[in-house]
């Protein structure tokens, strides 16, 4: 069975821990396609799968997870210079953010659409992990919302919901701490050194922070969250 997913850096795996490899180290009979590309947001994850889809006829499942970059890009704009300039390139290269919560709702039911008008097979839609692990930031309350429209987009189209969302709100309930990037320098560095063994786990430990190393990206207990979550519905999957 060929399972793909397409999303952001997180399904990327870059900076941060792999949930796709872990997912491949627990189903070693099934393949994993990565469609992941970082800073990507919900339109141009959307259709990098559609055009993905176009060209390949061999999947037997599908799932997305979008909305973090339109989220974070347009948070950039009142940051440092690199991070201001990193969304204007990301912007510039197609990864535009759906910054209204309504419009956001309104294209990704819009996208979906075509992604079932071409794929006939099971789809599924991922929710939101944390945009930053302190639930009183504007982001993350920000990314509540989104879930919320994501939920709604796919009720109305009757595709089922892996809620990482709520696996993650569970976890960090009480325990959440502020966290953001501050510049493109420490963005790069975190990147190395997430590739060392035990990088992410040191880079959170410094930062106390419990999922993420930098209130976006996945550790290691992240990571496994995530697989935790997927699991169920890769097994549901390939009972069928």
């Amino acid at each position: 069975m060929k399972l793909v997913f397409a999303g952001d850096s997180i399904t990327e795996g870059s900076p941060g821990e792999s949930y796709i490899r872990e997912l491949r180290g627990r189903f070693p009979g099934l393949e994993f396609v990565n469609l992941g590309t970082g800073g990507d947001t919900m339109l141009g994850i959307t259709r990098r799968l559609a055009a993905y889809l176009d060209a390949h006829d061999d999947a037997d499942g599908v799932f997305i997870q979008a909305g973090h970059n339109d989220i974070i890009l347009p948070s950039f704009r009142d940051r440092s210079a690199g991070l201001r300039a990193l969304s204007s390139y990301l912007e510039r290269r197609g990864s535009l953010p759906a910054d209204d919560s309504v419009l956001f709702r309104r294209y990704y039911t819009e996208q979906l659409q075509e992604i079932l008008r071409r794929f006939p097979k099971p789809l599924r839609v991922m929710t939101l992990s944390c945009v930053n692990e302190d639930p009183a930031s504007p982001t993350d309350g920000l990314r509540r919302i989104y879930n919320r429209e994501i939920r709604l987009a796919a009720g109305e189209l009757n595709i089922p919901v892996v809620d990482i969302g709520e696996a993650v709100d569970a976890v960090l309930s009480g325990k959440g701490r502020w966290y953001e990037t501050s510049s493109m320098g420490e963005m790069v560095l975190d990147g190395i050194r997430s590739r060392i063994p035990g990088g992410t786990d040191s880079i959170s430990g410094k930062r106390k922070l419990v999922l993420t190393i930098d209130g976006v990206h996945l550790n290691r207990r992240g990571a496994r969250l995530y697989v935790e979550v997927i699991s169920r519905a890769v097994e549901e999957l390939s009972q069928h």
